[in-house]
């Protein structure tokens, strides 16, 4: 026989273990019913993942591409000078030594300081900081000793057009000193300057943060957003991309960074090619002294005897003294109209009137004047149209009118003055031109032979300067090693943060760590949840009571459920212990006497101690000595008090005569359904009361329903229940009553149930549901097996909703007798019998 339990024991925990198995319908449900946490989990990360996105400054990436190229400056160099050099240099380019020759640290430094990288500005915000660079950069803070100076920060404020206002720390006071736009101005670290750029606008409260870093440290944080990169190995084409919170920063460090390369390519590549030069340079020299002496005597001789060396001398003074005369025709005009510009100026007294452009005066001074001139008169105009001539604004700009009149006028008088002085000018040179058409010398019979020596010196220095050149052109193609495909640029849109792939994790994150949650803690709940995990015993299954609500205050808040939710955290177990533990001290009174059973109720619960009723009957069939019926659990607060009594007030409704016993002598749970009388069942055992009927309480919800309440709680309520008088007690009821009800302790934890046992004819075993462990159940098994307590049967209390896999909607448990749910949505696994007979209704 005890081969045999222990076999059952091990089936029973093999099934327990298959129960404890969630399928995606179960899955769907505990994600349903805990709605509420996927909403605040969703709401927290969506929450902080705007925040994220609010506080972390957006990084944008640019990106360009080079092509290195095969370096043949240097075999063509090798070519030319092939006759000075005995040896021939090779030179090939490498891709991965380009490559990191790009990610160099000294190459990035040049970077910082020709962009001036190591100052940052920046605007505070609320959240996030805003960097200010190129376009965005109202100011431009220059430092006498930039390279000298450490890690330092202070902030300016533009108070107008001149002045801004510099906040430093001084040590650990905050001052403030106004200082000159462009002006050099003696800071405690040294002398800075501050320069207004392209984007300077005055007056704005906005504080700008200037901070100064070293070069090596700047170097080190641009370096890391450089990324170099060959996508394709069998190209030479290098990937350059750049990470930074500017998108012009980011585009003029690239382009930088490629230039400062190219220059330092340079450097390296061309040692040959300086060497050469310097060996021309020293043949140029001796050459040049050989060539100006030959020079010399050449000009000596033009001089003495006033020759030139072009054969169309007399054309060419000729084509200048028509070049002269057309100039001077030009002058003429151009004096005419500047005559007549004056005399139309000083005829116009209205100054209200625009005047016509200078066209054919070449004065740009003057051509803008007018147009100032003529904008003015139209904002007049505009100024009185929209007002009247009394306008203050309008006199401001008569007067305005007047001084640019005049200036006019001045320009004018000026540049007739001028015209006049050039075409005197213009006559002269006309007249010393046609002087030297007529000097001109018609014999060069000595200049032939000069000349033949002066050209033979000069071939030789043409050759060497010829050379020289294709040196300097070879040396001008090795810098341009590489060559860009595409400019610096890229997406205007951020690269960093991510803004789909932060919400989408968020909202991942939201979804999966209650899901995880949930599902972790009914994977781990080792409760009796349903109906689906007592279905395998072979202890019969009676019926079971639905989870109801008596007062709707009285519904779990929010907070019991998120207390509820995370139970496997330990702090918050014990926090959810503490506060049921106080919450449940009311409730528990407040809910023990509750009566469900009502006459001629058609509401879910009634329905279900009706059914409890029949199958209770069922099972007592037609014997007329069954009338004994216990109730007990496995653990206190399963409602076996709560089921006792109105299971029996249900039987009274069939109008037999019912009585319960309160046999719980340490609590006396049901005796406060009478008010707890004073005299009761340990008073009529003990001798104290002579006869039980004084003791009995008729139920006030009932005519046919009777009380046996506890009375005094005794000191020792099991050798009270071993007295004989109790058992000639439970004769004397079984003859004058239908049924009697005993409400026992829980077992397992007094002596007491065993003792009441071998009075009862039928045992109902309540389970509460979310309360028992599910590692009882083999224990009920054995009660049942062993014939422990006679006819045991089993009632599941608590249920919230039938039909489902563990006989309700929501995994878990709530403390009280709560009940939400409709009647239609109701049903029990034994069928309904004809219970309306007898007057029940």
């Amino acid at each position: 026989m005890e081969k045999k339990l222990t076999a059952r024991q091990k089936q029973l925990l093999k099934q327990q273990e298959d129960n404890n198995t969630l399928n995606l319908v179960d899955i769907f449900g505990l994600c349903m019913s805990n709605w509420y946490w996927f909403a605040l989990c969703l709401a927290v990360t969506m929450i902080a993942a705007a925040l994220y996105l609010r506080v972390t400054s957006p990084i944008f990436t640019r990106s360009t591409s080079i092509i290195v190229k095969e370096d043949a400056s240097g075999r063509e160099l090798d070519n030319v000078f092939s006759k000075y050099r005995g040896a021939r240099s090779q030179t090939s380019v490498s891709l991965n030594n380009e490559m990191i020759a790009l990610r160099q640290p000294s190459l990035m430094a040049k970077v910082v300081n020709r962009l001036h990288l190591d100052v940052g500005y920046e605007i505070r915000g609320r959240l996030r900081n805003t960097a200010l660079y190129g376009s965005s950069l109202p100011i431009e803070v220059q430092f006498s000793n930039r390279e000298a100076l450490d890690d330092l920060q202070f902030n300016v404020r533009v108070k107008d057009k001149n002045t801004a206002i510099v906040i430093y720390d001084d040590d650990g006071k905050e001052k403030e000193l106004e200082v000159q736009l462009n002006r050099s101005v003696k800071m405690p670290f040294g002398y800075i300057t501050i320069k207004p750029t392209m984007a300077f606008k005055a007056r704005t409260d906005d504080e700008i943060t200037v901070t100064k870093t070293t070069v090596n440290r700047a170097t080190g944080r641009f370096l890391a957003g450089l990324e170099v990169a060959n996508t394709n190995d069998e190209s030479s084409v290098i990937d350059l991309s750049f990470s930074d919170v500017n998108i012009e920063r980011a585009d003029d460090a690239l382009n930088t960074l490629i230039a400062v390369y190219n220059e330092k390519w340079v450097e390296n590549r061309n040692l040959i090619v300086v060497a050469t030069k310097k060996f021309i340079d020293e043949r140029l020299q001796a050459i040049e002294v050989e060539l100006g002496d030959v020079e010399n005597e050449m000009t000596s001789y033009q001089v003495a005897n006033r020759t030139l060396d072009y054969t169309d001398e007399g054309a060419s003074f000729m084509a200048r003294s028509a070049q002269y005369e057309a100039e001077g025709v030009t002058m003429d005009n151009e004096l005419t109209l500047a005559k007549y510009f004056r005399d139309y100026i000083n005829g116009k007294a209205d100054i209200t009137q625009t005047l016509p452009l200078s066209a054919g005066i070449n004065n740009p001074a003057l051509a803008q004047q007018v147009n100032q001139y003529n904008a003015l008169v139209l904002q007049r105009a505009n100024l009185i149209s929209a007002s009247s001539e009394a306008n203050p604004l309008v006199s401001d700009l008569d007067k305005q009118l007047s001084v640019l009149r005049h200036g006019i006028l001045v320009t004018v008088e000026n540049h007739i003055g001028t015209l006049n002085t050039q075409i005197g000018l213009l006559n002269r040179t006309t007249e010393k031109n046609n002087a030297r058409i007529d000097a001109t010398p018609g014999k060069k019979k000595l200049y032939g032979d000069i000349e033949r020596r002066l050209k033979i010196k000069e071939q030789l220095y043409t050759y060497l300067l010829q050379t020289r050149e294709q040196n300097e052109l070879n040396q001008a193609f090795a810098a341009y090693n590489t060559r860009i495909l595409q400019p610096a640029g890229g997406s205007s849109q951020q690269s960093f943060p991510n803004v789909r792939n932060v919400l989408l994790l968020a909202f991942s994150i939201g979804i999966l760590v209650p899901f995880l949650f949930i599902v972790i803690r009914e994977w781990s709940n080792s409760k009796v949840r349903g109906r689906k995990d007592i279905e395998k015993l072979t202890t019969p299954f009676i019926g079971e009571l639905p989870h109801i609500d008596f007062d709707e205050s009285k519904t779990p808040s929010l907070w019991e459920k998120m207390l509820d939710t995370v139970n496997l955290l330990w702090m918050w177990h014990w926090m959810k212990r503490f506060y049921r533990k106080n919450s449940r001290m009311d409730v528990k009174e407040e809910h023990i006497n509750r009566i469900v059973v009502e006459s001629g109720s058609r509401n879910v619960i009634n329905e279900a101690f009706r059914v409890l009723r029949t199958n209770v009957e069922f099972v007592i069939g037609k014997k007329s000595d069954t009338k004994v019926i216990m109730s007990t659990s496995m653990n206190p607060g399963s409602g076996k008090t709560f089921v006792s009594y109105n299971l029996a007030l249900c039987m009274s409704l069939k109008r037999k005569k019912v009585v319960a016993l309160d046999l719980d002598l340490r609590r006396r749970n049901l005796s406060s359904y009478v008010g707890k009388p004073s005299k009761g069942i340990s008073d009529y055992i003990n001798g104290a009361v002579k006869d039980w009927r004084d003791i009995l309480v008729k139920a006030e919800n009932s005519d046919y329903l009777y009380v046996l309440p506890v009375g005094t709680l005794p000191p020792n309520p099991a050798e009270i229940l071993a007295y004989d008088r109790f058992g000639e007690l439970i004769k004397e009821l079984r003859e004058e009553f239908d049924y009697v009800f005993f409400d026992c302790p829980p077992v397992e934890i007094v002596a007491d149930t065993s003792i009441i046992a071998k009075y009862a004819d039928m045992t109902l075993f309540v389970i509460r549901v979310g309360l028992m462990e599910l590692d009882c159940l083999h224990v009920i098994e054995e009660y049942y097996n062993e014939q422990k307590f006679n006819n045991l049967g089993i009632i599941l209390n608590g249920t919230l909703t039938a039909n489902s896999r563990y006989g309700y909607r929501r995994y878990g448990y709530r403390y009280g007798y709560g009940y939400g749910y409709g009647y239609g949505g109701y049903g029990y696994g034994t069928a309904y019998s004809d219970h309306y007979a007898n007057g029940d209704k």
